[in-house]
C-alpha cells in the first residue's frame, strides 16, 4: 500500500503517488490498486544514497581545486605579454 511505502520513506503519501505517476519507481496494479514491491522500495532508497567524505577526501579535493584555480591564474599572468615575468610559474611550485 502507499501509506507503508509512504511510512518506510518517512514521507507524505503523495510522494509515492508522485514516484508512480513519473515512472521513477517500479510499481505493480492489482485492478484498481498500486503495489509497490520492497525490492523496489530498496532499490529507490539505494540510488539516492550518498556516501560520506571523509578528511582525506575532502582534503584531496579540496587542494585540487585550489591548484586548478592558482594554476589558471598563473598561467594567464604567465602568458600576458604585460607581465613580463615569466617566473611565476616557477614560484608556484
Amino acid at each position: 500500500m502507499l501509506s507503508e511505502a509512504a511510512a518506510i520513506l518517512s514521507t507524505s503519501e503523495r510522494f509515492p503517488r508522485r514516484l508512480i505517476d513519473e515512472r521513477r519507481i517500479r510499481f505493480a496494479r492489482v485492478g484498481r490498486h498500486v503495489r509497490i514491491p520492497e525490492p523496489a522500495l530498496a532499490e529507490f532508497i539505494a540510488a539516492g544514497m550518498v556516501e560520506p567524505v571523509t578528511s582525506s577526501k575532502r582534503r584531496a579535493a579540496l587542494w585540487a581545486t585550489v591548484k586548478a584555480v592558482v594554476g589558471a591564474s598563473v598561467l594567464s599572468e604567465n602568458l600576458s605579454p604585460a607581465s613580463g615575468r615569466r617566473d611565476i610559474a616557477a614560484r608556484m611550485v
